[in-house]
């Protein structure tokens, strides 16, 4: 199946940090990144302090994608929109999972997210009360989230339910 939103040309970082913040679950270089705890090796004022010797995996392989889709408006940058956009995949279907990356989110993405459903793109997001919310108007879009969820929470021992799995 082909990939929806690609442009190969994508965007610089351009002094986006977002990702190396904790907003994303991640190890580098040995050292866990995730939800109050950013990367070891990241200065707020300076960005990475070993750039040019950062790891491969994730750090130099790692694109989210407002970089790498061009179609993807200026303003939701994820160090202005204080999200990050990961494409992902369920089932049969691309989808586009929504991490909160900050206190305030731009007031345009519910906006953007509802015409985009109209346009048949689907989105995963977890709410202020890390609740699971699904844009999509498609039923089988919805239901194939679920299971992965529940698989997931079978997989781990956790109970089946709709908030995020920590």
């Amino acid at each position: 199946m082909k990939r929806i939103w690609i442009d190969v040309k994508g965007r610089n970082c351009d002094g986006c940090t977002k990702c190396c913040e904790g907003y994303l679950v991640t190890t580098i270089a040995g050292h866990e990144v995730g939800p109050g705890k950013p990367c070891k090796f990241m200065r707020k004022t300076t960005g990475c302090q070993v750039y040019l010797a950062r790891p491969y995996d994730p750090c130099k392989t790692f694109q989210c994608h407002w970089k790498e889709n061009t179609r993807i408006p200026d303003w939701m940058k994820p160090d202005k929109a204080n999200v990050i956009l990961l494409l992902k995949r369920v089932s049969d279907f691309n989808y586009i999972r929504i991490v909160r990356a900050g206190i305030r989110i731009d007031p345009r993405m519910n906006e953007w997210i509802q015409e985009q459903v109209k346009l048949g793109l689907h989105f995963v997001d977890y709410d202020d009360n890390d609740e699971l919310v699904i844009y999509t108007e498609k039923e089988e879009f919805k239901e194939a989230v679920r299971k992965s969820l529940k698989n997931y929470a079978d997989k781990v021992g956790q109970k089946t339910s709709n908030t995020h799995p920590k």
